[in-house]
């Protein structure tokens, strides 16, 4: 038969194949991010908020019917929850990429220049993804 492919990573939620590695994956990333010190306080603030948005996002499912969630929530509450943790966990991360893995204390190797472009690649590509969401 036909294989149906969710809407969007987010409803994988409600694939039961998928939502064992979807919560391990993104629970360890916001666990992770939270404990992340950083050279510099911002970084700590930036990455500890990251990874609050990041456990929101697994705690608060894309909206569904019903209750839903670890909480138990009306499903379009949830949905709500869900995007605007999502939409500032994407655009913490791309702040992080764009400015503070970007920076540099002396001279800069041949090295770091590489990685400040696939850091700044990563960031416009998540920025350009929240552009695409706008609606025309």
């Amino acid at each position: 038969g036909k294989v149906e492919f969710p809407g969007s990573i987010s409803a994988t939620y409600y694939v039961d194949a998928c939502i064992t590695p979807f919560m391990i994956i993104l629970g360890s990333a916001g666990i992770l991010l939270i404990c992340y010190d950083g050279y510099e306080k911002i970084d700590a603030i930036i990455c500890t908020l990251a990874g609050i948005f990041g456990l929101g996002i697994c705690l608060f499912p894309c909206t569904a019917w019903g209750l839903v969630g670890t909480f138990e929530i009306n499903g379009n509450i949830s949905g709500w929850i869900h995007n605007i943790c999502a939409f500032i966990f994407f655009g913490l991360l791309a702040f992080n990429s764009l400015f503070l893995f970007t920076k540099t204390v002396g001279e800069m190797t041949p090295e770091k220049k590489k990685r400040n472009i696939i850091f700044r690649v990563c960031g416009v590509g998540m920025v350009a993804s929240f552009l695409l969401l706008i609606p025309l």
